[in-house]
C-alpha cells in the first residue's frame, strides 16, 4: 500500500502499531521493506503490520526490528526464532530452537502487563528509576551509599518494584554461560553490579558523586597522581582531583567544630587521651638552602570515648585533699610492700606455671595475637581491630614532641575548647602513652604543683592549670614492643640458630627483625617449649638441671618469652585486671635485669599510682578494673599507620594535617575499602604454624641433647666488681648477667652447681640428708622446708628487687624534680637499629608433605631422647 503525497511530506506522528502512542513529541518509525526483512529474521513479523503504512515508535522499533527481542508476545507467537551465521562469505540463516532457559530468561527480564502480553524493559526509564532513588538517598536524606549488592538490591526494589526485572537482568551478567560459580566469584561479580547502578544514574545526574567522591579520595590516599584522578573523572568513574582537594579543605576547616560537637556528647563519661609524635617518615631528606631535611615532625592528640564510663573525678568524693597526684609521686615504700606482700611468692613460679593453662589460644586468637603489632590497613585478621569506633582525634599540629613544652602545648589543646574548660575544672583525662608521654608530663605536673607552693614559673611563664587535669598512665602496647624487641635483641644468637633451624641451614635473622617476624618466632619457640618441655626436665638430673646454660634456656623458654608474648595481647586485652597487675610487676623485673633504660622505670610509675589509688578508694581504680582494654596506646598507633599509609613523601605539615582530619570525618564510613578494597592474609595459616613449630621442637630436643652433653663446661668470667660474664659452652657464646636468670644479678649468684640450698647458714636441714629441694625460676634453689620457711620468697632475689626498686625511684624524683628540662635519654642499642627491609615469608611448598615430615622426625627425636 501506498503512502498519499500529503502524509509523507508531514513528520510521522504515529500512533505506535504496538503501544498506540502518537504526538510530535515521540520519534517514530515506518514500516519499510528493510525493516520487513529484519523482522522476517528476527521472528517478531506479524500479520497485522502494513509495509510502508505501519509505524513504530522508536523504542519498539528497536525492541522489535532491530534487535528482535521481543519474540515472546502474542503478535509474533506463530513467528520462527532465527539465526545468522556465515558460510563461505554468505549470510545464511538457521532456525533455531528456543530451550527453557532462554524463556525464563525472558520472562525474568522483562514485565507482564494487565492484558497477559510481555512488555519490553524500558533501559532509560529504569536509569532514571535509579537515579532518582540514588539522588533522594544522598542528597535529601544524607545516608551515605549502599555497595552491597543484596542490600542495594533490596533498596532499590524496596523504592520501585518496577526495577525487578531490570535488576533480574544485570544479575544474568555475573553468570551468562550459566556455569557453576563459587561463591566468592559470585561476591566479587556482585561488587561490579552495585558500581554499574551507581556509574549508570550518575551519567546524566552530577548530583549522584558519592562513588565518584569515594573512589577519588581512595586514590588520592594510595597516592595516585592528580592527571590519573582527573583522567578517570572524564570517563565518569571519579570526581576531578580539584573538588576531592576542595572536599578535603572543607572537611579540615570544619574539624574544629565537629570536635567541639562530639566532645560535648561525652561531658559526663570518662575520656583517655593518646598523646604521641609522627614523624614523615618518607620525607626527602635532600639538603636545600635552608635546610638539611623535609622530614615533618608532627603530634597527635586522641581521644577515646569511654560511653559506659561516668568522668573520672580529681579527687575522691569525700576527701578533697585525696588527690588523684600521687603526692610522693613515685612511691618506694609502697612498691616494695606490696610486690613483698603479693606477688614474691608467685614469682617463685614462671610465667607458664602460673598462665599457661588460662592462656590457651584458639586459631583465631593465635592469628590475632601473631599479628598484634602488625599495622597494615588491609590485613584480614586486624580488620575488626583498625576501626576507629569510639576515638576521636582533637588535633595533628606540627609540633616537636621531645620537650616538657613540647607536651604543655599539647594538653593544652583540650584547653583550647571552651565547651571543655568544666569538664579539666573538675575532671582527670588518663594520658595513656609511651616513656616519653610517662616522664615528661609527670615533670610538668610536678614543676605545676610545685609552682602552687613555690610561684616559681619555668622558661617561658607559668604552667597553665589544665596540666594538672592529666594523669599519666603506661602504654601496654609500648611495653609489649619494646619487651619483645628487647628479648630478640638480646639473645639473638639462640634465635638466629633457630631461625636457621626452621627456615633453613642458608637463612640468617635480620639484624632487626620485623615486628611479625620477631611475633612469629617467639610464638613458635613458646609452642615448641610446652611440646618437649615434659621430656626435656625428665632428662636433666639435680646436677644437670643447676647448670648455668639449662638455667638460662629454661628461664628463657618457660617465662620470659611467654611473658612478653602475652603480657598485652592476652593478658591485658582479655581485661584481666589481676592478672595484668602480676604481668607488670614481672615485666618490670625483666627490664630490671635486662637493664632496660627508661622502661625499667615506666611500669614503677604505673604499679605506684594503682596501689596509691587502692589507699585511698580512688574511683578511677574501678574504672580501670571494668574498662582496663580501654586504657590502650594502640588507637594512636593505628592512626599513625592510616596516616602513614594515605600520604607522600612530598606532603607538607599543613597536608598531612588535613588528612588526618579527613581520617577522622570519615573514620565510620569504611563502606567503601570495606567493600571493594582487598585485603592481605597473614603469610603462615595454621597448618604452616603446626609444621614450623614441629620444626622449632626438633631444634630445642638437639639444642638441650648438647646442653646435657656439655654439663660443666660453660667457663665464668669476672670482668669487674660484681658484674661478670660467662661461655655457653652449648651456643658458644658469651653472656652476662641481663641473659641470666635473676639469681645471677643477686648479691648471692648459684655459680655452685652442686649447692642444693641457697638459705645458707639459716638453712633448717643442715644436719639432713634429704634431696627434697626446690629450684625456683630466678635460679636460686632451697630445700622445700627452707622455702615454706620464707613464705615460698626467694630471701636474695627480694633483696635485689628492693634494691632496683629504690635507685630506679631515686633516679625517677631526681629527674621529675630538678630544674633542668633534660630530654629523655634514649637507649641507642634499642632505638638507632634500622629493621631489615628482607625479611619476607618463606615459601613453604607442598605443605601437607613439609607438615608429615616434620611431625615424623620431631616423633623420632622424642623417642631417640
Amino acid at each position: 500500500m501506498e503512502l498519499s503525497n500529503a502524509r509523507s511530506q508531514k513528520k510521522l506522528i504515529g500512533p505506535c502499531v504496538i503501544c498506540g502512542a502518537e504526538g510530535v513529541e515521540v520519534k517514530f518509525r515506518r514500516f519499510t521493506e528493510d525493516a520487513y526483512r529484519k523482522a522476517t529474521q528476527h521472528g517478531t513479523l506479524a500479520s497485522t503490520w502494513v509495509l510502508n503504512v505501519s509505524q513504530f515508535c522508536h523504542t519498539h522499533y528497536m525492541v522489535y526490528i532491530v534487535h528482535g527481542t521481543d519474540k515472546g508476545s502474542e503478535t509474533s507467537e506463530n513467528a520462527v526464532p532465527s539465526k545468522r551465521r556465515w558460510i563461505q562469505g554468505e549470510a545464511v540463516t538457521e532456525q533455531v530452537d528456543r530451550d527453557d532457559s532462554q524463556q525464563e530468561l525472558i520472562m525474568e527480564t522483562s514485565e507482564v502487563s494487565d492484558n497477559g502480553r510481555i512488555k519490553e524493559i524500558d533501559f532509560i526509564e529504569c536509569v532514571r528509576s535509579m537515579a532518582q532513588i540514588f539522588y533522594t538517598r544522598e542528597k535529601k536524606e544524607r545516608k551515605v551509599p549502599v555497595y552491597d549488592w543484596k542490600l542495594l538490591r533490596l533498596e532499590l526494589e524496596s523504592k520501585d518494584i518496577g526495577l525487578k526485572p531490570f535488576l533480574n537482568l544485570l544479575e544474568k551478567l555475573i553468570n551468562p554461560s550459566g556455569r557453576g560459580l563459587v561463591d566468592h566469584t559470585i561476591s566479587q561479580r556482585q561488587k561490579g553490579l552495585s558500581f554499574l547502578c551507581y556509574f549508570l544514574a550518575g551519567i546524566g545526574n552530577k548530583h549522584i558523586s558519592s562513588l565518584k567522591k569515594d573512589i577519588a579520595m581512595f586514590l588520592n590516599h594510595s597516592g595516585t597522581s592528580d592527571q590519573a584522578i582527573d583522567t578517570l573523572s572524564n570517563m565518569q568513574l571519579s570526581s576531578t582531583s580539584r573538588e576531592n582537594r576542595r572536599e578535603k579543605n572543607i572537611i579540615s576547616s570544619i574539624h574544629r567544630d565537629n570536635v567541639t560537637r562530639d566532645l560535648v556528647k561525652y561531658q559526663t563519661n570518662a575520656i583517655i587521651v593518646n598523646i604521641d609524635d609522627y614523624h614523615n617518615i618518607h620525607g626527602l631528606r635532600i639538603p636545600t638552602t635552608t635546610s638539611t631535611s623535609t622530614v615533618a615532625h608532627m603530634t597527635t592528640v586522641l581521644a577515646i570515648t569511654i560511653p559506659t564510663a561516668t568522668a573520672i573525678p580529681r579527687n575522691v568524693e569525700d576527701n578533697v585533699y585525696a588527690s588523684i597526684h600521687n603526692p610522693r609521686i613515685v612511691d618506694n615504700n609502697i612498691l616494695i610492700s606490696k610486690i613483698e606482700d603479693r606477688f614474691m611468692a608467685l614469682l617463685s613460679q614462671s610465667f607458664n606455671d602460673r598462665f599457661a593453662k588460662r592462656n590457651a589460644l584458639s586459631e583465631n586468637d593465635l592469628l590475632d595475637n601473631l599479628t598484634v603489632h602488625c599495622y597494615d590497613i588491609d590485613i584480614h585478621e586486624k580488620r575488626h581491630n583498625r576501626q576507629l569506633n569510639n576515638t576521636l582525634l582533637i588535633d595533628f599540629v606540627e609540633l616537636n614532641l621531645h620537650s616538657t613544652e613540647a607536651y604543655i602545648k599539647a594538653m593544652e589543646t583540650f584547653a583550647s575548647f571552651p565547651e571543655f574548660h568544666e569538664y579539666l575544672q573538675r575532671n582527670v583525662i588518663p594520658l595513656v602513652a609511651d616513656w616519653p608521654g610517662q616522664i615528661l608530663p609527670r615533670k610538668a605536673i610536678t614543676m605545676q604543683r610545685r609552682q602552687q607552693q613555690s610561684q616559681k614559673n619555668i622558661q617561658t611563664g607559668k604552667i597553665p592549670e589544665c596540666v594538672s587535669s592529666f594523669i599519666p598512665i603506661m602504654g601496654p602496647l609500648h611495653v609489649s614492643l619494646n619487651s619483645r624487641e628487647t628479648v630478640m635483641l638480646l639473645f639473638y644468637d639462640f634465635f638466629n640458630l633457630a631461625y636457621k633451624c626452621i627456615f633453613g641451614k642458608n637463612k640468617k635473622l635480620a639484624n632487626k627483625p620485623r615486628p611479625w617476624r620477631i611475633n612469629l618466632l617467639l610464638q613458635l619457640m613458646s609452642d615448641a617449649w610446652k611440646n618437649v618441655a615434659p621430656y626435656i626436665m625428665r632428662k636433666f638430673d639435680f646436677s644437670c638441671s643447676r647448670d648455668v646454660e639449662y638455667l638460662t634456656l629454661k628461664s628463657l623458654l618457660d617465662d620470659t618469652i611467654p611473658l612478653v608474648l602475652n603480657v598485652y595481647a592476652t593478658i591485658f586485652r582479655s581485661g584481666d585486671w589481676d592478672g595484668y597487675i602480676e604481668a607488670c610487676v614481672r615485666i618490670w623485673c625483666l627490664f630490671a635485669r635486662f637493664k632496660r633504660r627508661n622502661y625499667n622505670k615506666a611500669p614503677l610509675f604505673f604499679l605506684s599510682d594503682v596501689w596509691y589509688w587502692e589507699s585511698i578508694n580512688h574511683p578511677i581504680l574501678e574504672i580501670l578494673r571494668k574498662h582496663l582494654v580501654s586504657f590502650s596506646d594502640y588507637p594512636v598507633e593505628n592512626y599513625h599507620s592510616l596516616i602513614r599509609r594515605q600520604t607522600r613523601e612530598t606532603d607538607t605539615p599543613e597536608q598531612l594535617s588535613r588528612t588526618a582530619r579527613v581520617i577522622n570525618c570519615l573514620r565510620h564510613d569504611n563502606v567503601f575499602r570495606d567493600t571493594f578494597v582487598s585485603s592481605t592474609r597473614y603469610p603462615y595459616r595454621k597448618e604452616d604454624l603446626i609444621g614450623l613449630t614441629n620444626r622449632a621442637s626438633i631444634f630445642l630436643l638437639e639444642l638441650f641433647t648438647d646442653v646435657k652433653n656439655n654439663t660443666g663446661k660453660s667457663k665464668w668470667t669476672k670482668r669487674d666488681r660484681n658484674k661478670f660474664s660467662c661461655h655457653l659452652a652449648t651456643l658458644n657464646i658469651d653472656v652476662d648477667q641481663r641473659h641470666l636468670p635473676m639469681a645471677f644479678s643477686s648479691e648471692y649468684p648459684p655459680f655452685d652447681p652442686s649447692e642444693k640450698c641457697h638459705l645458707q647458714d639459716s638453712c633448717k636441714m643442715l644436719q639432713s640428708t634429704s634431696d627434697h629441694f626446690v629450684s625456683l625460676p630466678c635460679g636460686h634453689v632451697y630445700h622445700r622446708l627452707c622455702l615454706q620457711y620464707l613464705e615460698y620468697k626467694c630471701l636474695h632475689c627480694l633483696k635485689y628487687i628492693k634494691d632496683e626498686i629504690n635507685d630506679n625511684v631515686k633516679s625517677i624524683i631526681k629527674r621529675l624534680t630538678g630544674e633542668d628540662n633534660n630530654n629523655p635519654q634514649i637507649d641507642i642499642n634499642q632505638e638507632n637499629v634500622v629493621q631489615s627491609a628482607d625479611d619476607e615469608p618463606e615459601d613453604l611448598a607442598q605443605q601437607p608433605l613439609f607438615n608429615l615430615e616434620t611431625t615424623d622426625n620431631s616423633n623420632q627425636h622424642l623417642k631417640d631422647l
